[in-house]
């Protein structure tokens, strides 16, 4: 009988541990299940939160790259109007200098210039490179012509198309202390360096 109530008493015990196993692993269950079912809810709106700061950064930055263009746009027409203005000025600038000059008038040249012109030095270059000079001529030859004016002496480069309104039908013609007036363009290259479109004889 002794035996039995042992074996009874054992059996009781490991039934009640088991029962309080399983209440363990279930509570366990349930409360991994409730902490996973939290920690998507965080993540989730942190991730909407990210999204929306990138939306709006994203945004920020095209409206930026959009009102820089616009400004580069504005400042390149006002560059181009300014740089007509000036143009203008040049062109209307030469005109009058011709009028007050006048006309080139054909006659016979002397053999040398022995006088000094009281005419200054001009130069004039304009914001794309455009050149209005006078000055005096220190060397010549078939292509290029050595010019003492403003800056030191300048080298005038010469072409075929080169327009002259002088006396001389070619460059070497041109004398040294011949006072000249040369437009053209500054060469992108080499300082000091010209390249005529017209060469004027301004020797009197």
């Amino acid at each position: 009988m002794k035996k039995y109530f042992v074996i009874f008493i054992g059996f009781s015990l490991l039934l009640g541990a088991g029962r309080l196993a399983f209440a363990d692993s279930v509570g366990g269950e349930a409360e991994a299940d409730a902490s996973a079912s939290r920690v998507p809810a965080h993540v989730s709106v942190f991730a909407r939160l990210t999204a929306n700061f990138e939306s709006r950064m994203e945004k920020l930055r095209e409206r930026f790259l959009k009102e820089r263009r616009q400004l580069e746009e504005r400042m390149e027409k006002k560059h181009e109007q300014i740089e007509n203005k000036f143009e203008r000025k040049i062109d209307k600038l030469e005109v009058e200098v011709e009028r007050k000059v006048g006309k080139i008038e054909h006659r016979p040249r002397p053999p040398h210039a022995t006088s000094t012109p009281a005419t200054p030095f001009i130069l004039e270059i304009g914001a794309r490179g455009h050149v209005f000079m006078r000055g005096f001529v220190t060397t010549s030859a078939s292509s290029t012509i050595g010019m003492q004016s403003w800056g030191g002496v300048w080298n005038v480069r010469i072409a075929s198309t080169t327009r002259l309104l002088a006396h001389a039908t070619t460059t070497p013609d041109f004398l040294i202390g011949d006072y000249i007036g040369i437009e053209g363009a500054m060469s992108t290259g080499t300082p000091f360096t010209i390249d005529a479109t017209l060469l004027r004889d301004r020797t009197p």
